[in-house]
């Protein structure tokens, strides 16, 4: 598709608003987040990890947060701490999803 009809798309459907920004998010067709970035990153760290900290302000982080508690459970990590910072352009879900899943 060319950028032209991309933008088209973006004005009908494919955006959202953040803040005073539109915001098109393009993804290829393969199942990526933040999640499976923290896991892979983790994984091919090649250290000895206990330890692990994410802090965010987008709907994204949860899959991160998520992710860590995954590990944690799976005895790969002793402690997890997982930040929602609360801002203006980050979703109002920050402030009140559970930190504990």
């Amino acid at each position: 598709m060319a950028v032209r009809g991309i933008a088209t798309e973006a004005e009908t459907e494919a955006s959202t608003r953040t803040g005073d920004a539109r915001v098109l998010e393009v993804r290829p067709p393969v199942h990526i987040d933040k999640g499976v970035g923290v896991r892979n990153l983790l994984a091919d760290a090649d250290l000895d990890v206990a330890h692990a900290m994410y802090a965010g302000d987008r709907h994204d982080r949860f899959d991160a947060f998520r992710a860590l508690a995954e590990l944690a459970a799976e005895g790969q990590l002793q402690t997890v701490v997982r930040v929602g910072v609360r801002s203006d352009e980050g979703p109002a879900e920050i402030e009140h999803r559970p930190t504990c899943w």
